[in-house]
């Protein structure tokens, strides 16, 4: 946890997005239909309206209509459906 703070302050200091001193979890969004989160560690929990997704230090909750695990792999998860809400909690930071 202190290597990620001392990370987070030097980038903030500089002005630079985390990535650059190594992978960071991010996620891309197209339009409201799918979502592509990277650094996945594991699939929560999964229905058609709710799908909970764990990165490194976040639980990323994905809600919606129709909503399905279009692929997983590489640590890499393309979700698609009708996405109402995106949120974020962050989460056990013993990994």
């Amino acid at each position: 946890m202190r290597h990620r703070n001392r990370k987070r302050r030097i980038c903030e200091a500089v002005d630079l997005p985390e990535s650059v001193l190594g992978p960071c979890p991010y996620l891309t969004v197209e339009g409201n239909g799918e979502l592509l989160l990277n650094e996945c560690l594991e699939i929560l929990s999964y229905d058609e309206e709710e799908i909970r997704i764990r990165q490194r230090g976040l639980t990323v909750t994905v809600r919606g209509e129709g909503m399905t695990l279009f692929s997983y792999a590489a640590k890499n998860v393309r979700i698609r459906g009708k996405i109402s809400g995106i949120s974020f909690e962050e989460a056990d930071r013993r990994e």
